[in-house]
């Protein structure tokens, strides 16, 4: 990254240095909202977005905060599950798997 800065936010506050001198760390506390993520863009001149597909609502602000100001996207897919791994969507089935064992 020649010239370019590189921000990682991390939501836990630590000492560790940054892993490379391109990259900045911004800490931050969720919840986070399209105002207060569309402020942090501007006030950091960020111009794309690097995120993981995290799914869920939480995530949604940044996303919906980098349409309004016209920004790049990269989002990063999940990786698939291990072969055998066994996944369900609602709790009651998860409660009967585990009443199952």
């Amino acid at each position: 990254f020649p010239g370019e800065r590189l921000f990682l936010r991390q939501t836990t506050p630590h000492d560790r240095v940054s892993p490379y001198e391109y990259v900045e760390l911004i800490f931050g506390q969720p919840p986070f909202t399209v105002e207060t993520e569309t402020a942090l863009f501007r006030e950091l001149a960020i111009d794309m977005l690097i995120c993981r597909n995290l799914g869920g609502n939480p995530s949604r602000p940044k996303l919906d905060a980098a349409r309004a100001l016209g920004m790049g996207v990269i989002l990063i897919d999940r990786p698939p599950l291990p072969a055998g791994v066994r996944q369900v969507a609602e709790v009651r089935d998860a409660l009967a798997w585990v009443d199952a064992l």
